[in-house]
């Protein structure tokens, strides 16, 4: 590898190492970037709603327009990995309590979200009580 290569690659890397610090000081002050954002209520009732403020809430603090249509982080990269911990402790964060337990096995915050959605179209709480 020439100089220039190698010189590039470091500024690369510090370029990187930065704005992961950067993500990682977005998570610590998560509530900042979605004052508007309710938290899902265990039924289900406001999913359509707590999806849409939550993706709003992730473009204001990372600029990615519609996270949650995105395709999942690659594993061989930290940045798209800090960003989905900070999607992932966004979902933590604003979801009923009792909901936390179905998405502790999630790897990634898409995951998380495909598994409450699915929770709440097929059979889930909202679905038992439409059945009354």
């Amino acid at each position: 590898m020439t100089d220039q290569g190698g010189q590039a690659l470091e500024e690369c890397l510090a370029e990187d190492d930065a704005l992961i610090r950067e993500l990682n000081r977005k998570i610590e002050n998560i509530n900042k970037y979605n004052p508007q954002v309710q938290q899902l209520e265990f039924d289900g009732s406001n999913l359509a709603s707590w999806r849409t403020k939550t993706a709003r809430a992730i473009f204001v603090m990372m600029n990615i327009s519609k996270y949650w249509d995105t395709k999942r982080p690659s594993k061989d990269s930290q940045i798209e990995l800090a960003i989905d911990k900070c999607a992932s402790q966004m979902i933590y964060m604003m979801i009923h309590p009792d909901l936390c337990d179905m998405i502790d096995e999630c790897d990634y915050a898409h995951d998380a979200m495909e598994m409450l959605e699915s929770h709440f179209r097929q059979g889930g709480w909202t679905a038992q009580v439409a059945t009354f």
